[in-house]
């Protein structure tokens, strides 16, 4: 059973961390004409699972328009207009390790560099980077 007793600091740090709003960006198509939907859904869905679990808000867009290929007219512009406008919200952006496969990912990871948001491509590199501007404040 976790111990629910934490500190007023340790409270804190955790509603200050869940301000941090981190964007997940990989593969959804795939290169594959989509037989590998479901699996990269699943892989963003893990890492998502693991950033709020890390304390960070997550913006999944996998999940956020899971199987619109089926039931949407929209086209795929308009996803990929749609996600970065939402990267260029965030306070970060998370790559998975497909990250290459997809055509759409490079173009939101291009996005948040042009304005300015970190592009991570490990855990550990998300955390050094928060834990170094929480250093300054």
């Amino acid at each position: 059973m976790k111990n629910n007793c934490i500190t007023s600091q340790e409270s804190q740090y955790i509603q200050n961390k869940r301000k941090f709003l981190i964007y997940v960006s990989g593969a959804y198509m795939g290169k594959d004409n989509g037989q590998s939907i479901d699996r990269n859904i699943k892989l963003a869905r893990e890492a998502a699972i693991e950033l709020w679990e890390r304390g960070y808000t997550v913006i999944c867009p996998h999940l956020n328009t899971q199987n619109f290929e089926k039931d949407c007219i929209c086209i795929y512009d308009d996803y990929l207009i749609g996600d970065c406008e939402i990267v260029k919200r965030c306070d970060g952006v998370f790559m998975l390790d497909n990250w290459e496969e997809s055509n759409g990912a490079s173009i939101e990871k291009q996005t948040a560099l042009e304005n300015g948001i970190p592009v991570f491509f490990t855990i550990k590199e998300l955390e050094e980077h928060y834990e170094s501007i929480i250093s300054y404040s």
